[in-house]
């Protein structure tokens, strides 16, 4: 698992943990049927035009679905990125490229001290 992934898991959990999420949901919806009962009134100001009507109930009917299984959707996206970057770590055997940076840092560290960074 590449240090990146396992940091954002990390703090995934973490924000899960604290059930901020339900409270940010609730204003999205609030803010999301603001905008749908804007996009009625454009409807009705051009003359009650049926087509912009509908093209706005369809996108606002598809957010609420987002918002309705947003972890899970978010979390799905997620992991099909994790398993398209372990895809091509396992074809490329380049590896955790960060995580190999950080390890050599503090072997740098260890071995030199971190006054060593600050020497010409």
């Amino acid at each position: 698992m590449f240090y990146f992934e396992q940091l954002f898991q990390t703090a995934l959990n973490g924000v899960d943990g604290t059930g901020i999420m339900p409270a940010v949901l609730q204003i999205a919806g609030t803010i999301l049927i603001l905008s749908l009962l804007y996009a009625v009134y454009q409807a009705f100001a051009s003359g009650g035009d049926v087509r912009i009507l509908g093209v706005a109930g369809v996108k606002y009917l598809v957010l609420a679905l987002i918002f309705l299984q947003y972890g899970t959707a978010f979390r799905g996206v997620n992991t099909m990125f994790n398993s398209v970057a372990d895809f091509i770590y396992r074809q490329s055997g380049v590896g955790d490229v960060l995580k190999a940076w950080l390890d050599q840092i503090g072997n740098y560290v260890t071995t030199n001290g971190a006054q060593s960074f600050w020497h010409s």
